[in-house]
């Protein structure tokens, strides 16, 4: 009788929907919400009036986490299909884009599938999908409106030349940390390009001739495994350049040394890995790391100021136990 009972209110319970409400925050149009579950079939409903929702980390440890599978058209449909989405450290392993969102932030979760519908008009100008387990960018080709996109710290091992050739808005690209790229279809990268960081990724080789960025400001290739480069045709390709990260440890030092005199010459800003400074008046030398001098203070002798402690607390023990010893020697003296 009680399994029967069971089964009949099961599916009123299973229908009952979740309600989420927002927390306080400055921005009104913004729905903040530190705790949500979702999983493909659950109901669940927000509040109405939001244009962007925030879901992130607890303030407190104490909170729970989060446990958000995948971002679907149901979930999306449930907030009122806001512009905006922040979705944080929410656990997310699926990303199905909707066409009407413009702004994604799913960075931090354990994403390996991204859903966009080639032929759709997809709206969005901003992605981020940094720090998950992306492991190709097929998927993003249909999305011809971006202008910002975020891949870093991901798998990726191979970027298709169809991938890149249909976003002709893209400024900025990060695709920094994925081990496995090893070359990249530089024809392919839109002229509109503003901002390219590759940092410490594979990258074995880079080819530029012929190639035309004439809006590119920023490129970082530091840190691949490139073992020479050509500034005059990266000059030529990018003649507005302001900034250039290209050191690689497989370049030797002398062509390295070369590269940076070409890049001082063209008024190309770069930072060098190491190199030695000036000590300044008070004799405290300094040391250059990434750019930015830092001081280094003589270092103290690792025994003096504890040996100077032991020493000083040896003495105050031993005062202290001789003087409790002639205490004890008077009264033992008075009492016989």
């Amino acid at each position: 009788m009680l399994r029967k009972l069971i089964w009949l209110f099961l599916p009123f319970a299973t229908a009952v929907a979740v309600h989420y409400e927002c927390l306080p925050y400055p921005v009104k149009s913004m729905c903040r919400i530190e705790y949500m579950s979702y999983h493909p079939g659950d109901q669940i409903s927000f509040p109405a009036g939001y244009q962007r929702y925030h879901i992130n980390l607890p303030k407190s440890m104490r909170k729970a986490i989060s446990n958000v599978t995948i971002f679907d058209q149901q979930l999306y449909e449930a907030m009122h299909r806001p512009t905006g989405v922040e979705m944080i450290s929410a656990g997310l392993k699926e990303l199905s884009l909707p066409t009407e969102l413009l702004l994604g932030d799913f960075n931090d979760n354990h994403i390996d599938t991204v859903n966009t519908t080639s032929g759709e008009n997809f709206h969005i100008t901003y992605l981020d999908l940094s720090f998950n387990s992306i492991r190709n960018m097929e998927f993003v080709s249909p999305l011809v409106n971006l202008e910002i996109l975020h891949l870093g710290h991901n798998f990726i091992e191979v970027i298709p030349d169809s991938a890149l050739s249909t976003l002709t808005k893209l400024k900025y690209l990060y695709l920094q940390h994925n081990h496995y790229i090893t070359l990249i279809p530089w024809g392919h990268i839109p002229r509109s390009i503003i901002h390219l960081d590759f940092y410490g990724d594979n990258i074995i080789e880079v080819v530029l001739t012929n190639i035309s960025f004439p809006s590119l400001e920023y490129l970082n290739v530091r840190n691949n495994a490139l073992t020479t480069f050509k500034v005059i045709e990266l000059l030529r390709a990018a003649p507005n350049l302001k900034e250039a990260h290209l050191h690689n440890s497989d370049i030797d030092e002398e062509l390295m040394r070369k590269i940076y005199a070409e890049l001082t010459e063209n008024n190309v800003s770069f930072k060098t890995l190491y190199e030695s400074c000036e000590s300044d008046e008070d004799g405290i030398w300094r040391h250059m790391v990434y750019g930015s001098c830092t001081k280094w203070h003589q270092e103290v002798l690792p025994m003096e100021f504890p040996l100077r402690s032991v020493l000083l607390l040896v003495v105050v023990v031993g005062t202290v136990i001789a003087f409790v010893c002639i205490v004890l020697l008077v009264f033992k003296h008075m009492n016989r």
